[in-house]
């Protein structure tokens, strides 16, 4: 929560709460006191801030302007209304309401001197639709306020007295305290009366009535508030331990200066005269009865120093000032003596513009003085210097290594230090998001200014710019409509629609992305290039087609309503890349590996389409059984895939990948070949697709694939140059938990080769994963790796074999599928700052939430402490992996799952607690399983393998015998190893034995869905 007003004592019939809890006339903008220290001209004056609005509006929200400035509003570049607020922000009416598109400005005066106009607010399109707001508790009897949240903004507000049915009170937004709160002023309230609230606009839409709160008893005692030390020439004060809705009276010794009705538990109120040297300042509160006077507190001549919020950007236009005190005048300075921003305090975070033309540059000295008459308080310092994250795990090599955060370190990183900052919800119901967040730092959006944007895309084929800060929606734009559980396939949510990461052209101002969209009834992949100020298509999208020849001289063409878009992609060469695989390994003989590739600037496909299954070879064995597909042979697939982790390139443009399993003969013998299906390998490919130059497959690639073991399940990391005799290396892992070490020089690779050449160091378990890399403080590379429950750190030594030494390990909590995604964060190669990014994946149906982990990554002892951890999100879809990556930027870290982007930093000193706070913190279930409509259908664990049957034991202990003859011909060959989860259904047979007709693997006993006998 941040600092409120009261709300202003009204004698009559309370009005809309746009009448502000103070006064917008009084002192002319001559009368504006200014500290000789930092006198004001035209060259560091900043522009207000107005904040975002909707059509509807009566008013507009400006802040970040000198207090008594004169303040004028433009409209669409008319002079619309003039005021002179008493403090730095105010809610300002307008003469009329706002349309769709106005275009708000707004500039302040202060003593002759006029700043330039604002950055133009574009009023929004009122929602078609209007959720129920929320009135908030507690709320007391003989009480004149009641909070209502989660409005949208340019409503009107009504709160009704249910129990009496008669309207109490009536309130709009955006007002004094913001755009999606009111406090409205209501009636005296009556105990156990049950009081609602709802929205309306002037489109016509209305949501339904809020849920009822019940008015409480007012306490028998009241105890008296407590006052912050007053400062001396204020015309504020600061109150604490209030009720909603009493009435807050201040005094200096008996004589009345302030009065106003709660609308918190902690509010400012405006006092008259100023406080004088030595006053002593009191107050009370009154619902139905007056409680004690507060003890007195006695006017000081200090300030709190306000704090300067970093990081800051080279060419950013504002900067954020936390901690303020209500009515100082804030000055922005630029190292040392350059004054680049005069402003005022606000509740809360205020956003500080710089006066144009002035900039900050990469390593300028940052702070901000506040003052109030001859008292002045001086902030932190902040250097300025900031970092995009515009590809997947960083970099192309997917070191996942941010080396540039200068903000977050293990000292910081902590308890009480570091926590959640904010969310940013999405609207659609297939909102999930499985690529990684992206950052743009001073990326101008259309309609809305310069801001820091995190860009992510969803399965509901949304794209979304969210302000990297404040979690605030900027644009988002649809790009069709999502494909519906393809192939009835369970490992995803009940649509796909853009699954992969997408890439951005920093330079070029374009984002990149693979959309899978229904076209009338067939599916289709469409490659878009999209502005990223606007998020429209800078030339029409490319629908995705391609073919090549198998082994036998036929054609095959590429077919999206088998294939499965899931890598991130990869800009390089002045190309943007990407692979494909299956979808649950469900018609396996249409789906087969893809590595595709466009021209950047035209998105013009090149002309080798490389297909990684060429082969056309025959056998009974089937790759994986869900109803429809239980006859799933041949299998080809080799598919591209890698649990997501984006296909990466070494510095001559060099695409390195890691291809999934094949079908094997009736012997059980691979379809792997080095040439027609280059199965369960890491691919060393030219820019241009044109030929396959190296590769490495390990020799047991026949029992990988018996089993369903993809080496395929992990990602390529390739690996900045190293010192000693073999600098350039490559390591992956797969479903074995084997990390292979790989020279990925040409003809080095090793080719077709035991397991253990190249050398290989195991991770610690099943690795659905991809690793990272660092290089600390001793100048020596690390690489950190994610299987089973483990986090293990390597380093990295290449005059021994193998290469990778253990460092330290830890465990963290990882439901699902082994491993996970990592990411890190350093200040360079600086000592101490290094941390490792970690998300947990849910732990079971029964709760589905995401665990974010840090963890120092400076070894002690083998073991990497553990920093902090907290909820991160939801992923209620538990058929398929969260395989989620953090992204650290800029001191936040932003996570992504299902319709929620959680934003995390250091916490802020605040003078009151948060308002609200996000609702992850209880455990939610799952989205159901699918399942077949009718007939049984039994969840458990194998313990014996006869043949084509096995023994099946249910999570109560009971063990129920299971033919699966008509599916595979041999159990062993992909579900029969013992230990391995397993979900079937069929019919029972008189000896109740069921005789399978599908049968799909489960990520184990957690994600058990429930049994059914009939």
């Amino acid at each position: 929560m941040t600092l409120r007003a009261i709300f202003p004592r009204i004698v009559a019939t309370l009005s809309a709460i746009a009448l502000l809890s103070f006064s917008t006339v009084g002192a002319c903008a001559g009368d504006v006191v200014i500290n000789q220290r930092y006198p004001v001209s035209g060259k560091d004056l900043s522009p207000p801030t107005v904040e975002a609005t909707n059509e509807c509006a009566v008013s507009v929200y400006v802040d970040g302007f000198v207090p008594h400035a004169t303040v004028t509003v433009f409209v669409d570049g008319v002079k619309d209304v003039a005021v002179t607020p008493e403090f730095g922000f105010a809610a300002i009416h307008l003469t009329n309401p706002l349309h769709t598109g106005d275009k708000v400005t707004a500039t302040q005066i202060v003593n002759g001197v006029t700043s330039k106009p604002s950055a133009p607010m574009v009023a929004g399109a009122m929602p078609a639709h209007l959720t129920a707001p929320t009135v908030t508790p507690p709320i007391y009897a003989c009480g004149q306020v009641v909070p209502v949240n989660g409005l949208t903004s340019g409503v009107t507000v009504e709160v009704r007295d249910a129990t009496a049915g008669v309207i109490v009170g009536n309130g709009a937004t955006p007002n004094a305290w913001g755009n999606d709160w009111a406090p409205v002023g209501t009636s005296s309230l009556t105990a156990g009366h049950a009081i609602e609230a709802r929205q309306t606009a002037c489109t016509g839409v209305a949501s339904p009535f809020s849920g009822a709160q019940s008015v409480d008893n007012d306490p028998s005692s009241i105890g008296p508030p407590s006052l912050d030390p007053p400062v001396v020439g204020n015309v504020s004060i600061t109150a604490h331990d209030l009720l909603v809705g009493a009435d807050l009276k201040a005094f200096n010794g008996g004589s009345p200066i302030g009065s106003g009705f709660a609308t918190a538990a902690t509010n400012y109120m405006k006092v008259s005269p100023k406080i004088a040297p030595g006053e002593k300042v009191t107050a009370d509160e009154t619902l139905c009865s007056t409680g004690a006077k507060s003890p007195p507190a006695t006017a000081v001549n200090q300030l709190t120093p306000p704090i300067l919020v970093g990081p800051i950007c080279p060419g950013q236009l504002s900067v954020t000032v936390g901690g303020s005190t209500i009515n100082a005048t804030l000055v922005l300075i630029k190292n040392t003596n350059t004054f680049v921003g005069y402003g005022g305090a606000a509740p809360g975070d205020v956003a500080l513009n710089l006066a144009p033309p002035n900039a900050l540059a990469q390593n300028d000295k940052v702070q901000v003085a506040e003052y109030i008459g001859s008292i002045v308080a001086v902030s932190n310092v902040v250097t300025v210097g900031c970092h995009d994250v515009v590809t997947y795990h960083n970099d192309n090599g997917r070191t996942g290594w941010n080396s540039n955060e200068n903000t977050l370190t293990p000292a910081n990183v902590k308890p009480g230090d570091f926590g959640w900052i904010a969310t940013a919800k999405f609207d659609d119901a297939y909102d999930q998001v499985d690529g990684q967040p992206l950052v743009v730092t001073n990326q101008t959006i259309e309609g809305m200014g310069v801001h820091s944007v995190v860009y992510l895309a969803t399965e509901n084929d949304n794209v979304y710019a969210i302000d990297s800060f404040t979690g605030a929606r900027l644009k988002k734009v649809n790009l069709g409509t999502p494909v519906p559980r393809p192939l009835n396939c369970e490992n995803n949510g009940d649509a796909v629609g853009i699954n992969s990461t997408p890439t951005i052209d920093r330079k070029a101002g374009l984002l990149y992305v693979i959309a899978y969209v229904m076209d009338g009834v067939t599916p289709i992949h469409q490659l878009h290039m999209l502005d990223l100020s606007t998020l429209q298509d800078k030339i029409p999208p490319v629908t995705i087609t391609a073919s090549n020849t198998l082994a036998d001289g036929s054609t095959y063409t590429f077919d999206s309503s088998v294939q499965r878009q899931r890598p991130a992609l990869l800009q390089a060469s002045g190309n943007i890349y990407a692979g494909f695989g299956s979808y649950c390994d469900f018609k396996s003989s249409h789906s087969r590996g893809w590595v595709l590739g466009w021209r950047q600037s035209t998105l013009a496909p090149l002309t080798n389409t490389p297909l990684l299954s060429k082969t056309q070879a025959t056998s009974t064995f089937d790759c994986y059984f869900h109803a429809p597909w239980t006859s799933n042979h041949p299998c080809y697939l080799a598919s591209v895939w890698m649990s997501g982790y984006g296909l990466a390139t070494d510095s001559s443009g060099n695409l390195f990948f890691t291809t999934g399993n094949t079908g094997v003969s009736d012997a059980g013998v691979s379809f792997y070949d080095s040439v027609n299906d280059i199965a369960d390998t890491m691919v060393k490919m030219a820019p241009d697709l044109g030929k396959v130059i190296d590769f490495f497959t390990p020799a047991n690639v026949s029992a990988l694939d018996q089993v369903d073991s993809d080496f395929g399940s992990g990602g390529t990391l390739v690996l900045p140059d190293q010192p000693g005799p073999t600098p350039h290396l490559a390591v992956a892992a797969g479903k074995d938990g084997n990390l292979y070490i790989v020279d990925r020089d040409t003809g080095k690779m090793g080719e077709f080769q035991n397991p253990n050449v190249p050398a290989s160091v195991q991770i610690g378990g099943d690795c659905h994963c991809g690793q990272s890399y660092f290089k600390g403080s001793d100048g020596v590379g690390r690489v950190v790796t994610s299987g089973g429950p483990n986090l293990v750190q390597w380093t990295i030594n290449t005059a021994i074999r193998p290469a990778l030494t253990q460092e330290a390990q830890a465990a963290f909590a990882s439901g699902q599928d082994g491993g996970g995604f990592t990411s890190i964060s350093s200040n360079g190669g600086d000592a101490n700052t290094a941390i490792i990014w970690a998300v947990g994946r849910p732990m079971s149906n029964a709760d589905v939430r995401v665990t974010l982990y840090a963890f120092n990554a400076s070894a002690s002892g083998g073991a990497l402490t553990p920093l902090w951890h907290d909820y991160a999100g939801l992923w209620p879809n538990t058929g398929g992996d969260a395989n989620i990556v953090p992204t650290v930027a800029n001191g936040m870290v932003y996570v992504a799952s299902n319709k929620e982007l959680e934003i995390f930093g250091l916490t802020r000193p605040s003078k009151t607690p948060k308002r609200l706070s996000r609702i992850v913190s209880q455990a939610e279930p799952a989205a159901p399983s699918y399942v077949p409509e009718t007939g049984p259908v039994y969840w458990g664990t194998i313990r014996a393998v006869d043949g084509s049957k096995v023994k099946l034991e249910l999570r109560t202990g009971r063990t129920i015998t299971v033919d699966l003859s008509h599916i595979m011909p041999r159990a062993m060959s992909d579900f029969g190893a013992i230990g391995r989860s397993l979900a079937v259904s069929g019919a029972l047979n008189t000896n109740g034995e069921l005789t399978a007709t599908g049968a799909w693997r489960v990520k184990g006993p957690a994600f058990f869905g429930p049994d059914r006998d009939r």
